[in-house]
């Protein structure tokens, strides 16, 4: 407490800042009962997990695996070497693309046509 003449004004100081440093083994700095060491965001109460490392947590993350694909419509939202059960075999590029487009293209109509909404086709373009 700091006294003037006619006041007394109390400081507060933090009872704990750490500045540098690393966490102990068991050290939970944001309260959510996982431990600093194996939380991908030692700073976020809401979150621990963040698969894509990209800082947002797969709590509020619309893409997890942060393949250019919303976990909404991807069949492996943890797995960013695939996004459909019906996904093209591996090493066909070509057909790779053209399934993607196609699939994207039909979704994007799907969504804008609310008059007659369709799913979107998932088959290859040959």
């Amino acid at each position: 407490m700091v006294r003037s003449s006619t006041l007394a004004i109390p400081l507060a100081l933090p009872d704990y800042v750490r500045v540098f440093g690393a966490n102990a083994d068991n050290e939970d700095s944001d309260g959510d009962g996982v431990a600093d060491p194996v939380d991908d965001l030692p700073l976020d109460p809401n979150d621990s997990i963040d698969t894509d490392n990209d800082g947002q947590g797969n709590t509020e993350d619309d893409d997890d695996d942060n393949d250019g694909y919303l976990d909404d419509v991807d069949d492996y939202p943890l797995d960013a070497t695939k996004w459909s059960v019906n996904q093209p075999n591996e090493g066909n590029e070509g057909t790779d693309e053209a399934y993607r487009s196609n699939f994207l293209l039909m979704f994007v109509a799907t969504l804008l046509n609310t008059d007659n909404p369709q799913k979107p086709s998932t088959a290859p373009v040959r």
